[in-house]
């Protein structure tokens, strides 16, 4: 059952690069483990290798992309699998901890190193301006200005209202500096 949602979870939701990484999760974590395995009496057999990869990519990459439905998935891999960390320890001599701990090290690099392709946090209007650098306008200050300039004619038809008036605008000169 493990095997199958997690393949799947990988399939769905990170379809443009999820044969890649699940090829490469199935190479690395196969070349680890034969190379490095130490315990010589347990039997290095078996898919759990492979599912500890699923596990860790879809958790580590879910984290580091920042995207809320990519998150949920981290979260559901850590509830329904969570106990599968202790699969990594060398609890049991029959048990081959070096092909989990292979797959859960695989998993995180390769979340790692498929970071910027795949699925992607959608951006928001805001950084893309932030970015081409482009400053959003100021509405609230669009917006002041508005209400000052209505109050300025509303106080204009008042006392235009009680006679002639003259209105002056100052418009102070700029001062230079004189030691240049």
């Amino acid at each position: 059952m493990p095997i199958f949602v997690l393949l799947f979870s990988l399939l769905y939701f990170y379809r443009q690069i999820a044969w890649k990484v699940l090829f490469w999760g199935w190479i690395l974590t196969g070349t680890f483990l034969w190379a490095y395995a130490k315990n010589k009496g347990a039997y290095h057999i078996g898919i759990s290798g492979i599912i500890y990869f699923l596990a860790a990519f879809l958790f580590t990459s879910g984290v580091l992309r920042k995207y809320l439905p990519l998150q949920a998935i981290s979260l559901f891999v850590v509830f329904a699998y969570g106990s599968m960390l202790w699969g990594i320890l060398p609890l049991k001599t029959e048990v081959s901890w070096e092909g989990h701990f292979a797959g859960l090290s695989i998993g995180a690099f390769l979340a790692y190193a498929f970071r910027e392709k795949g699925p992607q946090r959608p951006k928001f209007q805001y950084e893309i301006e932030k970015e081409l650098g482009i400053e959003p306008p100021d509405l609230e200050a669009q917006w002041e200005e508005k209400v000052r300039l209505a109050q300025q004619r509303e106080e204009h038809q008042q006392r235009k209202q009680k006679g002639h008036v003259i209105v002056y605008h100052y418009i102070p000169e700029k001062k230079t500096d004189s030691s240049s």
